[in-house]
């Protein structure tokens, strides 16, 4: 056998083994078309083209964001849907405070200062006092009680005035002081009008303690003492703070007012005859008489009282 016959029997038995290279053995480009037999779902696409589809899909938080970005459905309200239970917090009640009970008004203890003058009927009062009247101070006390749980209360008590006047006489040739202690037992029927006002009529019995005292201006000093009866009456109003504008209301026991009065003093007579102090003197000497004296008028007053009831 020739060479030249062997070579095409090698070419013919190698030509199997060498495996032919087909049209889909290799990725067609993107400027080739995809074969007929591939659907374009099933292409695959270029390595460009891959890239760019990732680097297009959003990563997982920004996928994230977007949905909450993305706005909820409206919720239209159903007007038929029974309203939502709320638990309701309520604050305890506030405690009140214990109340006294009332106390009715049955007895009354009423601590009084006052003021007052008499205007003395008299012009010989001048020879004690530069006018007329007699200024006096005072104090008291008194008590009383409901009767048959109307409106009239009945009660008395005790006082005490006090007058010191100053004077001349005879062109100032002879001064003179005046001074009255006048304590008293006193009487009071009150009518309450409505609780805070009171009418009201006092009577008072009693001794004036009269204290005289002349000097001349040889001072020569003459005195006198003298014990006469007076009597007093007087009717007025008394104004004082009702129950219901007290602290406890009507259970208070204790109240302050202010009462006003309008009356007659009458006093005694005096007969003025001072007697010249002399000490040892050998010689004694007497004193002619004044005249009587006379300390009766009109009198006015008005005081400030504690009452406890």
């Amino acid at each position: 056998m020739t060479f030249s016959s062997i070579v095409p029997i090698v070419l013919v038995l190698a030509a199997p083994a060498a495996s032919p290279v087909g049209p889909g053995d290799r990725a067609p480009t993107a400027e080739e078309p995809a074969p007929e037999g591939l659907e374009a779902d099933e292409a695959q696409p270029a390595p460009d083209e891959a890239d760019e589809a990732d680097e297009a899909q959003p990563a997982p938080g920004e996928a994230d964001e977007a949905d909450e970005a993305e706005p909820a459905p409206e919720t239209i309200p159903n007007p038929f849907a029974a309203p939502p239970t709320t638990a309701v917090v309520r604050a305890p009640p506030p405690v009140a405070a214990p109340t006294r009970p009332p106390r009715p008004i049955r007895w009354r203890l009423d601590f009084g200062l006052g003021v007052g003058t008499t205007v003395a009927r008299d012009p010989g009062v001048r020879a004690f006092s530069r006018g007329r009247s007699l200024p006096d101070t005072g104090a008291s006390a008194l008590f009383d009680f409901r009767l048959a749980e109307g409106r009239f209360f009945l009660g008395g008590g005790v006082s005490y005035q006090n007058v010191n006047r100053r004077g001349d006489a005879n062109a100032a040739q002879i001064t003179s002081k005046l001074g009255v202690h006048e304590p008293q037992v006193l009487g009071r029927v009150s009518f309450m009008v409505l609780e805070g006002l009171d009418a009201f009529a006092r009577v008072g019995v009693g001794p004036s303690i009269v204290d005289m005292r002349v000097q001349s201006e040889a001072y020569e000093t003459a005195s006198q003492r003298a014990i006469i009866p007076r009597v007093d009456g007087r009717a007025g109003l008394s104004l004082y703070l009702p129950k219901k504008w007290l602290p406890s209301k009507q259970a208070s026991r204790v109240t302050a007012g202010l009462d006003l009065g309008l009356g007659y003093t009458w006093r005694g007579k005096i007969e003025v005859r001072p007697t010249l102090e002399q000490d040892d003197e050998p010689l004694r000497a007497t004193t002619s008489p004044w005249g009587t004296l006379s300390m009766h008028g009109l009198s006015f007053g008005m005081g400030l009282f504690l009452r406890v009831m």
